[in-house]
């Protein structure tokens, strides 16, 4: 189980769950860019970090993106946290959130065959290895 459970961590696992992809990996041949956390469909999701929500993506019906449901949160520092494949969404475009808020669940939205988090960082706009930073 990844999740440390210590929301004083400098930043918070997105879920809990097994560690079913990691960044360099080859995925349709391209190495990922984040981390993939496979978790039971409905597992909540956290915010890694406090900020806000500045992209929230619900793909409809017949047009769903590969990423399926997707939320992008901006944080202090330059760091921006993107969590996609979710079932469900607890926030809006705007909203402000709390490090360790739940902001949706683990689905499978998207082109993915089991319920599973894809997640990934960027700091000052360039993508960085999750597990690098996370506790």
């Amino acid at each position: 189980d990844l999740h440390k459970g210590r929301p004083t961590a400098q930043l918070w696992w997105p879920t809990r769950g097994r560690l079913v992809r990691r960044s360099g990996d080859l995925v349709r041949g391209l190495p990922e860019k984040g981390i993939g956390i496979a978790a039971p469909a409905g597992t909540e999701v956290y915010a890694v970090a406090a900020g806000s929500v500045i992209t929230c993506i619900r793909p409809e019906s017949g047009s769903e993106s590969a990423w399926g449901n997707v939320l992008a949160l901006s944080h202090a520092g330059g760091m921006v946290s993107w969590y996609a494949h979710l079932d469900r969404i607890f926030v809006a475009k705007g909203a402000r959130v709390d490090k360790g808020q739940v902001i949706g669940t683990v689905g499978s939205s998207g082109a993915v065959e089991r319920p599973e988090l894809a997640f990934r960082l960027f700091r000052n706009e360039r993508q960085v290895d999750p597990e690098s930073l996370l506790p």
